[in-house]
């Protein structure tokens, strides 16, 4: 019995085949149902592949004077936490436009009354109201009244600000509480509202009917939805009380009467169907002592997620400022309708291309990896998915970053088995060999990664953070294909297929086993060649210098060197609508008319004018001009001229005209974000290189990264690209993509060095030998890669619109010159300087630095002669 249950278990070749095929149509049936039955109904676009909605809204003081930059920042701080729970990624964005306006874009809105509660939601100022068991308000103008009487069927006859608990403006913050849960504590707005606090608790606590206090964010909101006509029944049995309508059964508790006729109360849950009542009844209390402190708990017990959204929106009801919506819109896809599916339609002629070079490079172990390629998008997009990411071009751009890192691990892999069997290793020894070296640096640098991209996440702005979130959730699918699965589909393979008779079926022949290395590669000398390579990089930056120089001084302007967008450069945005109060309708013909004549105003050369829809019948539209071009007043009117020109109206008192100076505050603040991101993850590189290879490899690396970075500014400059957000992007995956691979030859440097050279006396001539020796060997696999990226970069390119195309050019810039920095100016520099580190630590040697000068110790045979 026991022989027969090892027969079962022991591998044979039928065996394998079943596994092997099995594995197959499995991962291929659930690619196919998963992408089919899930991803398609599941997945979130941004605005720049789906549709949704724009605000324009304006921020003044409580004396309608325009705010401060700080203020507005401020606010739309205040806003992106209320809306988003603080994450900033679940599809809100908002731009600063600065002089007090912003623009607030949502994904998830598709209708009319979506559109209306979007603009309630960013304009309206929600209440922080606590009520007694029966509803009444316990505070009325930042008073304890008990005695507060209100019309709950009549919501639109209440002044709910007065019924507001006087708190300080960002008052609320979470705690932790000791159960490891989290609490909320809420500041007090002054010494007479903790008065008034006391005395309310004092009062409440001494009632004898019910102590219960109960705590409510946005009553006026649930008051008026429990007025709906579909909610009628509901709120008549709860006698017109929100404490009783929040709950199931419309009471907060039911009595049962058991068998033995004796009662048993019951509490009731909160409403989460008809209505999601935990998202305006925030906790229910019972008062049993005066609290006379200057702030109070909300001890709801929550997770840290849940805390910190109520701290959000307790925040949002008291603040020094009010907000104004000027023009609301739905919005289109920047580029089409299908881009999305322009988008797909590039990964997947860029991922044919990488299967067809990797089939026919290593043959079945090819078609292995481009299995697992498979298998690592599809997963990649699963995980992205059910996390309720949002795809955007940022999040694009960080899957083929992600992408290039499990190609990278892919092709060094398979890369080395070859070089292996080359070298006469039998298949399966050099697979246990290279898998051995290979995982240990993967696991290495995947920390690396992981590590970059949380600092990118918690310190980058919000493309930035999506950028990050798609690569690192790349970064452990790549753990789990690399590791778990080709790893097992190749050993399968080799005897099924008894690959090492058949060495032809994994691109090797016997042509290339007796040519172990390329002649051209083994002889060519890169140390050498690293002068006409640095001579034509210092060239290239003196033309990038003098073309900013002539352009910055020609116009006056140190920005007019460089080509920004208008996020960067300032300019003006104008909203064009009929007036909410007109009762009439911008047509779509008479908006293209207006669009038509204003795009003949040389005001407008380089503007970008379009039409948005504010309703979803389309029968009501707004114009949109945005324009680098700062437009003074007597400018603004000549547009209101073409405007009423073209509608026949002599004056404009039907008609929303909004024109507004943008400044570059935006810019600054994903400047500032960017720059902050990328000095810590530069400081970690530095650092890291330090500790691992030691202070000469540590200032090469950051050489060569800066001078990478200056490339790609001066490729910019030159070709006049744009600069914008995506610029950053790209330069901070540039500082990603450099670092990894930095140190992926460093690694390689420190294993020849200590495998080969231990007992070696370095000198220049040496280090120069082990860094040739270490290019060599990774020459291959570099230009691998760097020729599938820039395959997967073209390929996008094509698809015009799918990927700004200053990020996509600087996903290609980024391939090319880490290939430069790393080969022909990190590891110059790090020559010159560990040359220099041997002859000053031989120098300090021959002076006998190191001795101590004592007297050394008596050695005893066969006790301390541990040198013998």
């Amino acid at each position: 019995m026991l022989n027969k249950i090892k027969q079962f278990f022991k591998w044979s070749n039928p065996k394998r085949f079943f596994i092997l095929l099995g594995g197959f149509l499995a991962a291929i049936l659930s690619i196919v149902l998963g992408s089919t039955l899930y991803l398609n109904n599941n997945t979130n676009l941004s605005n720049e592949y789906g549709n949704g909605a724009r605000i324009v809204a304006k921020v003044t003081d409580k004396n309608q004077n325009v705010v401060d930059d700080a203020t507005l920042e401020r606010a739309t701080q205040n806003l992106t936490n209320q809306l988003s729970g603080g994450s900033g990624i679940n599809g809100i964005n908002i731009n600063l436009n600065g002089n007090g306006i912003f623009e607030a874009t949502s994904s998830e809105v598709s209708s009319d009354s979506e559109l209306e509660k979007f603009s309630q939601d960013v304009s309206q100022q929600a209440n922080f109201i606590v009520t007694d068991i029966n509803g009444k308000p316990l505070f009325f103008d930042g008073a304890f009244n008990q005695n507060t009487t209100i019309d709950y069927q009549n919501p639109s006859s209440i002044e709910w600000n007065r019924y507001q608990v006087p708190i300080s403006p960002e008052g609320a913050s979470v705690v932790l509480a000791n159960n490891g849960s989290s609490n909320l504590v809420v500041k007090l707005a002054d010494s007479n509202a903790q008065q008034q606090w006391a005395l309310m608790t004092f009062n409440m606590s001494q009632n004898t009917t019910s102590s219960a206090i109960v705590f409510w964010y946005n009553l006026e909101e649930f008051v008026n939805i429990a007025n709906q006509n579909q909610n009628n029944s509901d709120w008549n049995n709860a006698k017109f009380n929100p404490v009783n309508f929040a709950y199931v059964n419309n009471s907060p508790t039911t009595t049962q009467t058991g068998t033995d006729n004796q009662n048993t109360t019951l509490n009731n849950n909160l409403k989460t169907e008809s209505i999601k009542a935990n998202d305006y009844l925030i906790f229910f209390n019972n008062t049993t002592t005066l609290q006379n402190t200057e702030s109070f708990t909300i001890p709801i017990e929550a997770n840290n997620a849940i805390a910190r959204n109520y701290s959000f929106k307790i925040n949002s009801t008291a603040v020094d400022y009010d907000i104004t919506v000027l023009a609301s819109y739905f919005i289109q896809p920047l580029n089409g309708v299908n881009t999305f599916f322009k988008v797909q339609l590039a990964f997947a002629i860029a991922f044919a291309l990488i299967a067809l070079f990797l089939v026919i490079t290593y043959g079945i172990f090819g078609l292995i990896g481009a299995f697992g390629l498979a298998l690592f998008s599809f997963l990649n997009i699963l995980f992205f998915t059910l996390l309720g990411g949002e795809w955007s071009p940022a999040v694009v751009a960080g899957s083929i970053i992600g992408f290039s890192f499990i190609l990278d691990a892919l092709i060094y892999y398979l890369d080395q088995i070859r070089k292996q069997v080359r070298r006469g290793e039998t298949v399966i020894k050099a697979i246990k060999s290279v898998s051995k070296n290979s995982y240990v640096n993967l696991v290495d640098s995947s920390i690396i990664a992981i590590i970059v991209g949380t600092i990118f996440f918690y310190f980058g702005f919000r493309e930035l953070k999506t950028f990050s979130l798609g690569f690192i959730i790349s970064i452990f699918t790549n753990l789990i294909i690399m590791i778990f699965v080709i790893h097992f589909f190749v050993m399968i393979s080799i005897s099924l297929f008894n690959i090492e008779n058949k060495l032809a079926l994994i691109g090797i022949r016997k042509k290339s086993m007796s040519n172990l290395e390329n002649k051209f590669i083994s002889n060519l000398d890169f140390v050498k060649q690293s002068k006409f390579v640095n001579i034509g990089i210092v060239i290239f930056i003196v033309i990038s210098l003098i073309v900013f120089s002539s352009l910055a001084g020609a116009n006056q302007s140190a920005l007019s060197g460089i080509e920004t967008s208008i996020d960067f450069s300032g300019g003006s945005l104008v909203t064009i609508s009929r007036d909410s109060n007109s009762q009439l309708l911008l047509s779509n013909e008479t908006a293209t008319q207006l669009k038509n004549a204003l795009e003949q105003n040389t005001l407008l050369d380089n503007a970008t004018i379009a039409i948005y829809p504010s309703q979803n019948n389309a029968l009501n539209n707004v114009l949109e001009i945005k324009t680098s071009v700062q437009l003074s007043s007597s400018e603004i009117n000549s547009l209101q001229d073409i405007v009423k020109n073209i509608t026949g109206e002599n004056t404009l008192t039907t008609y929303s005209f909004n024109a507004n100076i943008i400044s570059s505050l935006e810019a600054k603040s994903q400047t500032i974000a960017a720059s902050i991101a990328f000095a810590i993850v530069l400081a970690f590189a530095g650092i890291y290189s330090l500790i691992r290879f030691r202070y000469a490899y540590s200032i090469s690396l950051l050489i060569g990264i800066l001078i990478q970075i200056i490339i790609m500014i001066s490729v910019f400059v030159i070709t006049r690209l744009p600069i914008d957000k995506y610029f950053l992007i790209a330069i901070l995956a540039g500082l990603f993509y450099s670092t990894l691979n930095k140190f992926a030859i460093a690694n390689r440097i420190k294993q020849i060095t200590y495998k080969e050279f231990h007992n070696t006396q370095f000198d220049y001539l040496i280090i120069k030998q082990i860094v040739n020796r270490s290019i060599r060997e990774n020459i291959v696999r570099n230009l691998y890669l760097n020729l599938a990226m820039i395959i997967i970069s073209l390929v996008f390119l094509a698809f015009f619109g799918t990927v700004n195309i200053s990020l996509i050019i600087g996903l290609i810039l980024v391939v090319v010159t880490t290939f430069i920095s790393t080969n022909f100016v990190t590891l110059i520099v790090y020559i010159k300087l560990e040359a220099f580190r041997h002859k000053r630590s031989r120098v300090r040697e021959s002076r006998n630095f190191w001795a101590s000068g004592k007297v050394e110790e008596q050695i005893f045979v066969g006790f301390n002669d541990y040198k013998q």
